[in-house]
């Protein structure tokens, strides 16, 4: 329930700071690989390999392309 009222408060922040829900759930589906990789390594204890590294930049370069989508259309424009 806790994790409920965390994701739903942050859907509420994220849509009203980005006035679109698109980027927001873009976001919201990027973090959910980083999260679990994040848990195997920290808890399970899985290593940390150059294919888990690229995963996490190309998540991230990804959200943020997203997140900057107006700014990326200007400058392909």
């Amino acid at each position: 329930i806790l994790i409920n009222i965390i994701y739903g408060l942050g859907f509420q922040l994220g849509n009203s700071s980005f006035n679109n829900f698109l980027i927001v759930i873009s976001l919201w589906i990027a973090s959910g690989p980083i999260a679990a990789i994040l848990f195997n390594i920290i808890f399970v204890k899985e290593k940390l390999d150059l294919l888990i590294v690229l995963g996490i930049i190309l998540i991230t370069l990804g959200s943020l392309m997203v997140v900057a989508h107006k700014e990326v259309s200007k400058l392909l424009s």
